[in-house]
């Protein structure tokens, strides 16, 4: 049987990261490169498939923001 490792690093915004989690953030954005992805982080997480935005829903949502 293969054995499946995962892992995560810092792109870019190791800083800011780190400023969020010192400052008390309860949550912060994450990139990933596919969907398959960001169900093995949820998974992970501990959190539902439900429980987090993809970046389409994230631009609708800040696209309702500019309107108003």
């Amino acid at each position: 049987m293969k054995e499946t490792k995962y892992a995560c690093s810092f792109s870019d915004g190791i800083t800011r990261t780190i400023w969020l989690l010192s400052n008390g953030a309860k949550s912060f954005p994450v990139h990933l490169s596919s969907s398959d992805e960001t169900k093995i982080l949820a998974k992970f997480a501990g959190i539902t498939e439900n429980s987090y935005y993809i970046k389409i829903e994230i631009q609708s949502e800040l696209n309702l923001w500019d309107k108003k």
